[in-house]
């Protein structure tokens, strides 16, 4: 691959990406969206809110379920990536570090598919079915944008073929394998292991050779270390609130399998029963779009079988692999139930539907039809003509069909749903909102589509440092707080004597850090509304010390007057620990083999 070929990659990354980006461009940059998109507009402005407005780790979340960790949270990003947000604000910075991800990963497909003896063209066309399919376009409109770092996972898959011999590319593709673990939501990462696990040992099979299962390992090993940060406060959170599975969908039918490949009117709204092939699922769920969709169409369904006979490298072990997650994305209608295996394991089993493993099953379609694409075009005296034309005609296809999807993602006029009010401007819970769609606020008494509207809204709220007590959260914490319009509300903090609640004041307020006070002369307890974790304690070293509550509470005296409230629990400073001194010890060694390779330093 010359440096030419690889400068054309990345303008064609840039230039179909902008294109593509058009609709979400014109419709409106700054709108919000439906479903899921306002829990991780949520997610991301809490983090940004808590590094760029309070200057504080992300260790708390103050604005959702009374109160919960924030780190913790297996949802909250960290990816750099994200760092538009920190500049343009998180709604259009979100959207910024979305199209950055396609951009990037239509590079990684193109580079994989060239280090699969794809040619140029070749590898465009893997990368623009990889890219501009179906399945992001229905991710983007059902708002589940922490998954977007999925787009990386072609690096992954090429760092693996490169590295797969030795030890010498751990390094990096641990960093990168942590990079897609910070993005968010752990499916990414855990879908991309399971696949490149599944890879690691059919090439190992095929290579009667261990050392791609023991380069697999050791980098899985290697990136639990750099993500420690995340991974210790997650595993402490989920050990007291396991997360709830309320929602099963089965696996693919044959007809579902199809369907969502080459069915181009599947949308949002799409009819659950059309898209399963029966009414056993009607009612059931109605985030079967989402959930299955990955449309490719009918021109790219036969180039994959045309290149499933073309012979290029690793072609046999991909096809096995392919061949595997077909059985695992069937679910109970397999033959081979290998996803009731995968379920009995820890991590996998808090998964909800096996049906998002069909991100690595696309990968795979990806190269088959860049594949067929050589195969057919080899048998034209004009090749790259035909390579060009089938280029246009697949990008064409797929853009007709994932516009309107991308038009209708963010239909919300900001200013319908930011006038929230704060008189007071200091920081307040309420109990629970309504939801929100393209009309702006719903009043509880009318009914909203579950599919056109939010959830429980979070993000306007965040933005006006309002708390949220009865939101929509998957791990199903206990609400102890309280909100406004509670009958036993009594404030964001109070003290509770033998004589009755006393009021106490939030002098000075921030995610990890509250200041209390109150006239001296009362002995009692003083509460402040937020559920009790571990990890509170009083800053200084005046003697209080927290007491036994569900919700944050100091005993006081009668001399006490104030007391400062800090979160920063032990458990994430040895995670901050084991990530830095991982990561040190990562730079030493890609430091240490640099300079072996060229030789040392001069003199």
């Amino acid at each position: 691959m010359s440096a030419g070929e690889l400068r054309s990659a990345v303008f064609f990354s840039l230039a179909l990406c902008s294109f593509y980006f058009l609709p979400i461009l014109l419709s409106g940059i700054g709108n919000l969206g439906y479903v899921d998109s306002d829990y991780h507009f949520f997610m991301i402005e809490a983090v940004r809110k808590s590094m760029q407005e309070y200057a504080q780790l992300p260790m708390w979340d103050p604005w959702h379920s009374g109160g919960m960790p924030l780190l913790g949270n297996p949802q909250t990003p960290l990816s750099p990536f994200y760092l538009p947000v920190f500049i343009f604000g998180t709604v259009i910075g979100t959207k910024l570090a979305i199209f950055l991800l396609q951009a990037t990963g239509f590079i990684g497909m193109y580079l994989l598919g060239r280090h699969l003896a794809l040619d140029h063209f070749g590898g465009l066309t893997a990368a623009v079915v990889w890219s501009f399919c179906g399945l992001h376009a229905l991710q983007l409109q059902a708002g589940w944008f922490l998954f977007s770092h999925l787009h990386l996972m072609p690096f992954v898959f090429l760092l693996f073929f490169i590295g797969k011999d030795g030890l010498r590319w751990t390094v990096p593709m641990a960093l990168l394998l942590t990079l897609i673990f910070f993005g968010g939501s752990p499916y990414p990462f855990v879908i991309t292991m399971t696949a490149i696990g599944v890879l690691a040992i059919v090439v190992s099979v095929r290579e009667k050779s261990l050392k791609p299962i023991i380069f697999t390992a050791v980098s899985t090993a290697l990136s639990a270390l750099l993500s420690a940060v995340k991974i210790v406060p997650a595993v402490k959170l989920l050990s007291q609130y396991p997360r709830e599975l309320l929602e099963v969908i089965d696996g693919y039918t044959f007809y579902a399998f199809f369907t969502s490949l080459l069915n181009h009117s599947i949308s949002l709204t799409y009819p659950a029963p059309k898209l399963y092939g029966g009414t056993a699922m009607e009612g059931m769920s109605f985030y079967m779009a989402p959930e299955y969709g990955m449309y490719v169409g009918p021109f790219v369904f036969l180039l994959v079988f045309i290149g499933v006979t073309a012979k290029f490298p690793h072609r046999a072990v991909l096809l096995v692999s392919l061949s595997f997650l077909f059985f695992l994305l069937m679910g109970s209608y397999s033959p081979i139930p290998l996803w009731s295996y995968l379920k009995m394991l820890p991590v996998y089993d808090s998964m909800k539907v096996v049906e998002r493993f069909r991100w690595p099953l696309v990968l795979a379609i990806s190269l088959f039809s860049a594949f067929g694409v050589i195969k057919v075009s080899s048998r034209f005296a004009n090749a790259d003509i035909w390579r060009k034309g089938f280029l246009i005609i697949i990008f064409v296809n797929l853009s007709i069909v994932n516009f309107p999807l991308l038009w209708e993602a963010f239909p919300v006029k900001p200013e319908k749903v930011m006038n929230i009010p704060n008189s007071s401007g200091s920081y307040f819970q309420i109990i629970e909102p309504s939801s929100y769609d393209s009309r702006g606020w719903v009043p509880p008494s009318e009914n909203v589509h579950p599919l056109k509207s939010t959830k429980l809204p979070l993000f306007p709220y965040i933005t006006k440092n309002v708390g949220v007590v009865v939101p929509y959260e998957p791990i199903a914490i206990e609400l102890f707080a309280r909100g406004k319009g509670a009958d036993d509300y009594r404030g964001e903090t109070f003290i509770y004597s033998s004589s009755g609640f006393k009021p106490a004041v939030i002098a000075d307020w921030s995610p990890n850090r509250v200041k209390l006070k109150w006239e001296k002369g009362v002995e009692g307890d003083i509460y402040l509304n937020q559920n009790r974790f571990d990890g509170w304690e009083v800053c200084d070293s005046s003697g209080l010390a927290l007491g036994e509550s569900a919700l944050l509470m100091v005993p006081i005296t009668a001399k006490d007057s104030s007391v400062e409230l800090c979160y920063a629990p032990r458990h994430v400073n040895v995670g901050i620990f084991i990530s830095i001194f991982s990561f040190l010890a990562c730079i030493a060694y890609l430091v240490y083999h640099s300079r072996r390779r060229f030789g040392g330093t001069a003199g």
